[in-house]
Parts: C-alpha cells; sequence; structure tokens
C-alpha cells in the first residue's frame, strides 16, 4: 500500500515537474495561436514573428470600428486589423475612413463564418495579443470600448 501511495505521488511529482511541454493550439491566453489563413497572411506564421495585436472588427459596428482605430494607432507593434464582412479593399476603405494608419496591416475577412468560428467568437469579436506564437490576451469589443470611455473620460477630466 505504501509503494503505491509512493508511485502515485512520485508520477504526480514528475508530471507536475515537467513544463518543457509545448502549450497547445487554441483561442485562449497561454495557447498557441492556430494556424488560420486570411488572404495572404497566416496568422500564426505572422505572430511567431514579433508581437502582433490581431484586431477582428465588423464596417457595420461603429464601437468594434472605433476600437478597430483606437488599437490600431496606440499599439507600438505589429498590428492585424481584419473586417469579417468587408473584401480587403473594402476593409482598407473603412480603415482609411476611421483613420487606422497606412502601416497596419489590413485583410478582409473573405471567408467571415468560417474566421469567426475558427477563431472561437461566436459570442462577439475580440482582439488578441499574441507574442512568440503564443496568444497572452484576449478582450472583447465591450470591454476594450469600456477601457477606451474611461481613458476619454480621464482626458476630458484635466
Amino acid at each position: 500500500m505504501l509503494s503505491m501511495l509512493f508511485v502515485a505521488f512520485a508520477t504526480l511529482f514528475i508530471s507536475a515537474a515537467d513544463t518543457s511541454a509545448d502549450p497547445g493550439i487554441g483561442y485562449n491566453p497561454g495557447e498557441k495561436m492556430p494556424s488560420i489563413k486570411v488572404d495572404d497572411i497566416d496568422l500564426q506564421e505572422v505572430s511567431a514573428k514579433e508581437a502582433t495585436l490581431v484586431v477582428l472588427w465588423s464596417k457595420r459596428d461603429a464601437k468594434s470600428r472605433m476600437v478597430n482605430s483606437w488599437l490600431s494607432s496606440s499599439f507600438e507593434h505589429q498590428v492585424v486589423s481584419i473586417c469579417v464582412d468587408a473584401d480587403t479593399a473594402e476593409a482598407r476603405l473603412y480603415a482609411d475612413i476611421d483613420g487606422v494608419s497606412a502601416d497596419v496591416t489590413v485583410r478582409g475577412g473573405s471567408q467571415s463564418e468560417k474566421l469567426i468560428e475558427a477563431l472561437g467568437m461566436t459570442k462577439g469579436l475580440k482582439s488578441l495579443m499574441v507574442e512568440n506564437g503564443v496568444i497572452v490576451e484576449t478582450n472583447t469589443v465591450a470591454m476594450t470600448w469600456d477601457q477606451l470611455a474611461n481613458t476619454e473620460s480621464e482626458f476630458s477630466e484635466r
């Protein structure tokens, strides 16, 4: 009985100590960005090279467009801005209207339903912060909108 307890404890200790395992692929913080192709860009490849902010937005949703504009102009690294309901040319037009920098990679989600499903965003659009190919943070449009509103109110109080 004591030897079985020792073996169980040793197995548990060894498996808990193994931190070299790669993170799984998924859509949550701590998981590797999956290989998702949007036009000519593979989000996994792009985000593995440098810190990348992936922002999904809709041309029909003013909040998501404002969030896209705000995040695209305030993030110091690479931004990939994906409009889920327009092709790339139309997405770039809306991004230009909204003041998104020409340096930002803008793509249209021609496969928008598949893209939203693939990114696990069936309950709303999100932005994903990816470092070294691993998702470190996700935020919904509503969460980012609240942060933007709080930032704006801080400026108006000064």
